[in-house]
């Protein structure tokens, strides 16, 4: 039982990484507008919790490339889908206005 679930986790990971960015950005997005911080603090925030992300994605990667296990290619696939919806969803953030 603890090893399938484990194996369920590796296979979603790519969209837990994203659901996990989403809701951390859009949380810390909405508490800066909130309190009126400055615009450019705004995108350094949002550009430094995408990096985190990008990062986090980076080193599941690296774990699913070292295993040799049936479940690694669907995690590998699952993480780049996760990977791609993160930067569709997240990078043109920076571009927007901050707050309306």
């Amino acid at each position: 039982m603890k090893n399938g679930l484990f194996l369920m986790i590796w296979m979603c990971l790519g969209f837990i990484l994203w659901s996990s960015a989403f809701i951390i950005l859009y949380a810390g997005h909405a508490y800066l507008c909130e309190t009126g911080a400055d615009f450019n603090i705004i995108r350094i925030t949002l550009a430094i919790l995408i990096g985190l992300h990008l990062m986090a994605f980076a080193v599941s990667f690296k774990i699913i490339r070292s295993r040799e296990q049936i479940f690694s290619n669907v995690s590998l696939w699952v993480l780049i889908g996760g990977l791609i919806a993160t930067c569709a969803t997240f990078l043109p953030s920076l571009l927007l206005s901050p707050c309306l």
